[in-house]
C-alpha cells in the first residue's frame, strides 16, 4: 500500500509556473496526475482546483464521504427511473390511477428531500429568518453560506478563497463584503 501524498501540498508555490519551470519530479507528477489536462493551458486557479479535486479523489480519509455520495447519486438515479416508469404506466381504473398518483407523490417527495440535502451539503441552503421570506430594509446584509458565496464569486469573478477572505476582512465599509 502506498501512502497518500497531497498533490495540493506538492504544488504549493508552483501553480503560477509553466510545466518546463517545475522540478523534474514535480513535472512527472503533474503529467501523471493531471492527465489528460495540459498544465500550461490552465490558469493558476484552475491548476489549484484540479489538485484539490485529485486530493479529494485519492485521499483515503475521504473514502467514506466519496462512498456516501456515490450511493446517494445511485439511489437518486434509481428514484428518477422509477418516476419515469410510473409516469409511463397506464392507469385505466380509478384504483390504478390512485396507486400511480400515490407512488409518484412519494417518489417526488423523496427526490425533493434528496435535492435539499444535496443543496445543503454544497452550501446552496440558507434558511429564511423566522417570520421573514426575504431581506427587509431593517436587515442591512443578506448572508449566504461560505461555500455558496465562494462558488458564486468563482463563477462570476474567478475569485480565489484568499480574495474572498480579503473582502471579508475589508468589510462592507471598506469596499468589501459582510460576513
Amino acid at each position: 500500500m502506498t501512502t497518500f501524498a497531497s498533490l495540493t501540498a506538492t504544488l504549493d508555490g508552483w501553480y503560477d509556473k509553466l510545466l518546463s519551470e517545475l522540478p523534474g519530479a514535480i513535472q512527472e507528477r503533474v503529467r501523471e496526475d493531471f492527465f489528460p489536462m495540459p498544465w500550461d493551458m490552465l490558469s493558476a486557479e484552475q491548476r489549484q482546483s484540479v489538485a484539490r479535486q485529485w486530493d479529494y479523489q485519492n485521499d483515503p480519509t475521504t473514502e467514506t464521504d466519496r462512498q456516501y455520495w456515490w450511493d446517494f447519486f445511485i439511489k437518486k438515479g434509481e428514484l428518477e427511473k422509477q418516476v419515469e416508469q410510473w409516469e409511463s404506466v397506464a392507469a385505466p381504473t380509478a384504483v390504478e390511477l390512485a396507486e400511480k398518483e400515490r407512488r409518484l407523490k412519494a417518489l417526488h417527495a423523496e427526490l425533493a428531500r434528496m435535492q435539499k440535502h444535496q443543496e445543503r451539503a454544497r452550501g446552496d441552503y440558507l434558511p429564511a429568518p423566522v417570520g421573514s421570506t426575504s431581506a427587509t430594509p431593517n436587515e442591512p446584509h443578506r448572508y449566504i453560506a461560505y461555500p455558496k458565496a465562494l462558488r458564486r464569486l468563482e463563477e462570476r469573478l474567478n475569485a480565489t478563497p484568499e480574495e474572498l477572505a480579503a473582502w471579508i476582512f475589508m468589510g462592507p465599509d471598506g469596499g468589501g463584503i459582510a460576513a
